[in-house]
């Protein structure tokens, strides 16, 4: 593994321990060497959910790491709850500065969901899988991703990924 591979999940295991908030993880990464291969960091994430009442969080706080293609983060989850993150994105050019993905790994974090609720509150591993589109003309780059969620109601989230 390389040193800015490792410095980059370095920073965002840091940034997910309890001991330090995810902006000082960040910042080791916002430092680090360039690498080699494609490098994003993925923030904010800002949600809605259709076809539920339910007062969902949607400001999800994300922060995370992709290098050639592997994922590895953290954030805010829509019931409020610190959830970490890791997985593979699938992607292809759709159109010119347009790629379309497929996200696919796991969760730490949800109590609910995810088939059924946890035992007594507890967090649980939970499938992840999510399908998105990138504008990727700039160094600046919005994602709008979206699917459903396990009750069956849908979700489309904006994010913005950034190329290191």
């Amino acid at each position: 593994m390389r040193d800015t591979t490792k410095a980059i999940l370095l920073g965002v295991l840091l940034g997910l321990a309890g001991g330090l908030p995810v902006v000082a993880g960040g910042a080791l990464v916002l430092f680090a060497p360039p690498a080699s291969g494609e490098t994003y960091l993925h923030s904010g994430a800002w949600s809605h959910h259709i076809g539920s009442e339910y007062d969902y969080n949607e400001t999800h706080n994300l922060l995370a790491v992709e290098h050639d293609q592997w994922i590895a983060g953290g954030m805010k989850n829509s019931f409020g709850d610190d959830t970490a993150l890791a997985g593979y994105r699938f992607k292809a050019d759709l159109l010119e500065d347009v790629e379309v993905s497929l996200l696919a790994g796991l969760t730490y974090g949800y109590r609910e969901g995810c088939f059924a609720p946890a035992p007594e509150g507890e967090k649980k591993v939970c499938p992840h899988i999510m399908p998105g589109l990138t504008y990727t003309k700039y160094r600046f780059q919005p994602s709008i991703s979206g699917g459903t969620d396990f009750k069956d109601e849908g979700v489309v989230v904006f994010s913005v990924r950034w190329e290191l």
